[in-house]
């Protein structure tokens, strides 16, 4: 499957309006230095505009429409094939979060994930999947925060890679 139709797949699984787009340098050099690795990072969907990159100062974190994903699907595969650089997609909205079990590698794990009736399971690299969970978000944006990054903590602990406990954690492409 090309990164389009996983795209396509996911999205449709996601029912987000929005998508953050990041490209991440999956392997950084040991001679790289911590400022040059955030430099290679790069995301689109905060505040900047796709097209030309420039900052639309005190705008909200809004991404992209799938459709708009969708255009600039070229010139993420062109990210994403880079051997040291990984694509990432982050749905957004305001009253669901997006939960993501990550590394998820033994049959043991996936049937208990499975039982968790994730919306959609992909892999992430070789022998190695996630699994994104659709949950309700509470209205208050501090509780709904604290819960879903606790939630994200406790799920990845016990089925996946204990160091994800973001609750907002980006689904690679």
């Amino acid at each position: 499957m090309d990164r389009n139709e996983i795209f396509k797949t996911f999205s449709e699984a996601m029912g987000a309006d929005r998508y953050r787009i990041t490209s991440k340098l999956d392997a950084p050099t040991e001679s790289m230095t911590a400022e040059q690795i955030n430099k290679a990072h790069f995301t689109f969907g905060k505040r900047e505009d796709l097209a030309t990159g420039a900052i639309q100062q005190g705008q909200p974190a809004q991404g992209f429409t799938p459709g708009e994903v969708q255009q600039w699907m070229p010139k993420i595969e062109s990210w994403g094939d880079k051997s040291d650089r990984g694509t990432y997609i982050t749905p957004i909205a305001a009253d669901t979060h997006y939960i993501v079990i990550d590394d998820i590698k033994t049959a043991e794990q996936m049937e208990a994930v499975r039982g968790l009736a994730p919306a959609y399971i992909g892999s992430s690299s070789r022998g190695s999947y996630q699994a994104v969970l659709k949950v309700h978000a509470c209205p208050d944006p501090v509780i709904a925060r604290l819960a879903a990054n606790a939630t994200a903590a406790q799920l990845n602990e016990k089925y996946g890679d204990p160091a994800v406990k973001n609750g907002s954690q980006p689904f690679r492409l």
